[in-house]
């Protein structure tokens, strides 16, 4: 291989890992997000009297949103390898 081809698919994965990395920052940032909103509806609720809410059903709702989150994530994932497999065949 040519070392211009080499360089491109070395570039290629560093952008990859980059992407990856911002992917991961902002589960992380939601997730953080997700449990404040949480936290303050329950807040809200018990302020306003409602003491009815059970914690293991906003805990299924966690686990359910990021079950969605995590198979987004799986999805950009596999975009970003799959537009490297074009880059480097593009390249060869």
């Amino acid at each position: 291989m040519s070392e211009i081809t080499l360089e491109l698919k070395e570039e290629a994965l560093v952008i990859q890992d980059n992407r990856i990395i911002q992917l991961e920052d902002t589960i992380d940032k939601l997730k953080s997000r997700i449990q404040e909103l949480s936290k303050s509806n329950w807040v809200k609720a018990y302020i306003d009297g409602d003491t009815s809410f059970n914690p293991k059903n906003t805990s299924k709702w966690n686990t359910n949103l990021l079950t969605t989150a995590r198979g987004l994530m799986q999805r950009h994932a596999q975009d970003a390898i799959n537009m490297q497999g074009r880059l480097l065949l593009s390249c060869a």
